[in-house]
């Protein structure tokens, strides 16, 4: 039976740390790839992957703030110029996402269909699925400060995968993941960093605990503050959450499986 596989491509948040790219996971199911946001470097640590463009089968954005959608600018490029011609590629936006990527091409090319060019734009809809292959996708607003959606991907084998995209603690999000075969959750700071730089995202200590109440079966930690080293956030969501957790990484791979 065809598996479910996670692949990290980017694990920062807002600014690259040495090595890494901004928020990027590819999920694959034999030949269907999803692409989960695609912030800063993401391409790069796509192609690193054996992975191209033209095979991928749709891209994700879970919300604009740039280090989950920068490098649909770069991939913009490589689709419309690249050696090999790709058709276009699905791209899934948020509510009201098409006009934000009219206004961006507008700004950096004075052309409000820059992104048209290479990408069939579609706005999901929060309470309808979405199928890329074999896969059913779901989405749930969460509570950051930009309207951010969390996203369910579903193999037909019943393993699922929920990534969190950005949030402050959300009971809706909760729900959204009980009983998740594995939870990738933005953990921006470990859980003793003291005062936090800001009360938007989640520490480990809180995706812990979410993981926990939503009996998730694994949970991966990402979108990491590049200023604190990555042995502090393990402890307190492991605490927390009551078993072992994983640390997102570029070229980090599981297969999403109970």
């Amino acid at each position: 039976m065809t598996e479910l596989e996670l692949v990290v491509l980017g694990s920062s948040a807002s600014a690259p740390a040495p090595g890494d790219a901004c928020s990027g996971y590819l999920v694959r199911h034999g030949e269907t790839r999803v692409l989960l946001d695609c912030g800063t470097g993401t391409l790069s640590r796509l192609l690193q992957e054996g992975e191209t463009l033209d095979r991928l089968s749709a891209i994700v954005v879970s919300h604009f703030h740039p280090d989950h959608y920068l490098d649909l600018v770069t991939m913009r490029y490589g689709l419309r110029y690249g050696v090999r011609k790709a058709p276009r590629l699905v791209l899934l936006v948020p509510p009201n996402g098409q006009h934000f990527l009219r206004l961006l091409g507008d700004a950096l090319r004075r052309n409000p269909e820059f992104f048209d060019a290479a990408f069939v734009i579609t706005e999901y809809q929060p309470t309808e699925p979405t199928c890329v292959g074999e896969l059913r996708l779901t989405f749930c607003r969460t509570t950051h400060d930009e309207p951010t959606w969390a996203v369910s991907v579903a193999a037909p084998d019943g393993n699922r995968l929920v990534y969190t995209g950005d949030t402050r603690p959300c009971a809706e999000l909760e729900v959204f993941a009980r009983d998740a075969t594995l939870l990738l959750c933005e953990s921006t700071y470990p859980g003793d960093a003291g005062e936090l730089p800001s009360d938007n995202h989640l520490t480990s200590v809180e995706a812990g605990c979410l993981a926990r109440r939503a009996a998730v079966k694994q949970l991966m930690l990402t979108h990491f503050w590049a200023e604190f080293p990555r042995e502090r956030f393990a402890p307190g969501a492991e605490t927390a959450y009551g078993a072992p957790v994983r640390l997102a990484a570029p070229g980090v791979k599981v297969v999403v499986r109970a």
